[in-house]
């Protein structure tokens, strides 16, 4: 990449950090592929606007980012540069405003356990500067690389357990369903490994910091990666003492892209997933196809009884003699 090539893409600010900058430094360049000698604010502030991080691209493989798999391969300096902390806040940023829902609420799980910082961070209105930086004081000035890095480990990319069938799903409504199969009571039995006895007997599985355990939901066909599914919550759930049956409550809280699919040895066919968090646009768009499939649902079921209705009806002629 030539200075020539990355200069027109460098707003005013980086123009004015290019001739401040002091410090010089030699890039390392092969034949007429170089940057001149430059003040290391200025390669920085260049890297800024054009070096993207996970998932702010949409590409085949939305985890390949210049930041992560580009610019580190080129060479020592590259990589050094990659990892600079003040490429990664603006990362953050760009991502806060191209999807504020997700990020936010993404941002505020890393405190999840600190309620009084969860709380704050929830209170009044905030910038998405100041609640990052309140993110950050609160784990204690981490770097905005691993801030970033959990978040999309931790939040809106996850490897979780999934449970299989097809059905209507919707944000917000719990419903209960009755476990048997022997992979779904090894789901059941592993999600609450840890958790006190009244966790596994009806009780709420939130107890004290414990967070209520989150496993996926396919239930939407085909069964595969790309395709929707939803990320919910076991709120309560009943364990039988003779074979390891459960009655759970689930909530669902998040539609979901499945990425990658496998079964895991040994678990008579449990399934494991990667799935990765729709943003507000494709989450808006699930959420009203799941609203008509369940109104054309009723609709179905209310005209199949009426027709059952008239049809078993022995006197239905006698009527209108």
């Amino acid at each position: 990449m030539s200075l020539e090539v990355v200069a027109p893409m460098v707003c005013e600010e980086g123009s004015k950090n290019l001739h401040s900058s002091k410090k010089k430094l030699m890039v390392p360049s092969k034949e007429e592929d170089r940057f001149e000698v430059l003040g290391e604010d200025a390669v920085l502030s260049i890297f800024s606007y054009i070096a993207h991080a996970p998932l702010e691209k949409i590409s085949k493989n939305p985890g390949d980012s210049e930041l992560t798999q580009l610019l580190p391969g080129v060479s020592k300096f590259w990589q050094e540069m990659s990892e600079h902390d003040c490429l990664w806040k603006p990362a953050i940023l760009r991502q806060l405003q191209r999807e504020p829902s997700l990020w936010s609420e993404g941002l505020v799980s890393l405190v999840k356990n600190r309620k009084a910082w969860q709380n704050a961070l929830l209170s009044g209105e905030t910038t998405p500067d100041d609640l990052l930086e309140r993110v950050r004081e609160a784990l204690g000035n981490a770097s905005y690389k691993k801030i970033y890095r959990t978040v999309v480990s931790e939040y809106i990319r996850q490897v979780l357990p999934v449970f299989y069938m097809p059905g209507h799903v919707m944000l917000g409504l719990s419903y209960r369903l009755h476990l048997f199969e022997p992979r779904y009571r090894l789901l059941v039995a592993q999600l609450l490994q840890g958790y006190p006895r009244e966790a596994k007997k009806g009780g709420l599985t939130t107890i004290g910091n414990r967070p209520a355990p989150i496993f996926i939901h396919a239930n939407r066909q085909p069964f595969r990666a790309s395709s929707p599914a939803c990320l919910v919550q076991l709120v309560r759930c009943n364990i039988s003492d003779r074979d390891g049956t459960a009655d759970i409550m689930l909530l669902p809280i998040a539609y979901l892209w499945l990425e990658k699919v496998w079964a895991r040895p040994n678990s008579w066919n449990l399934h494991y997933a990667q799935s990765i968090r729709m943003g507000q646009k494709a989450a808006r768009e699930m959420h009203e196809l799941v609203n008509q499939e369940i109104l054309e649902s009723i609709v179905s079921r209310v005209g199949d009884y009426n027709n059952d209705y008239w049809t078993d009806d022995e006197d239905f002629d006698d009527v209108w003699e």
